[in-house]
């Protein structure tokens, strides 16, 4: 089965908050469940969604969630195409400082560019549920 783009950004949308998700080839079904690393992960809440994908794991396609590394990729492409130099400096600036993430989100939202990173940060997820339909 082919994965729709309406699939696929809710796969991305669902990996931005946090989630880990399954597509069943067969079905087009989504399941989704919090990442079992999380503090937030309650293995009562998810036991039953895990226990089905664990039985039919064949049919099920895993999609990870993005690491730190690759989330913080995102931002740094994100800071650079932007057309304003000055903005775009302050965004790579930001990225050299501590706690890049925080501050990162802090500065988008102060410079108005918040529905901009949304909108790119969308596509970015999307390109990452594709590389990993690739692979």
């Amino acid at each position: 089965m082919k994965i729709s783009n309406k699939h696929i950004a809710e796969i991305a949308d669902l990996l931005d908050a946090g989630q880990i998700c399954y597509f069943h080839k067969q079905t087009g079904q989504i399941e989704h469940h919090t990442d079992p690393d999380s503090p937030f992960f309650d293995p009562d809440k998810w036991k039953d969604i895990i226990s089905y994908i664990k039985k039919d794991s064949n049919n099920f396609m895993r999609f990870e969630l993005m690491d730190s590394r690759d989330s913080y990729k995102v931002m740094a492409n994100f800071a650079h195409s932007i057309q304003d130099t000055t903005i775009s400096e302050k965004l790579v600036d930001t990225l050299a400082q501590p706690k890049p993430f925080q501050n990162f989100k802090h500065q988008i939202q102060y410079l108005n560019y918040l529905d901009d990173w949304y909108k790119f940060k969308q596509s970015a997820m999307m390109d990452w549920v594709r590389q990993q339909i690739a692979e």
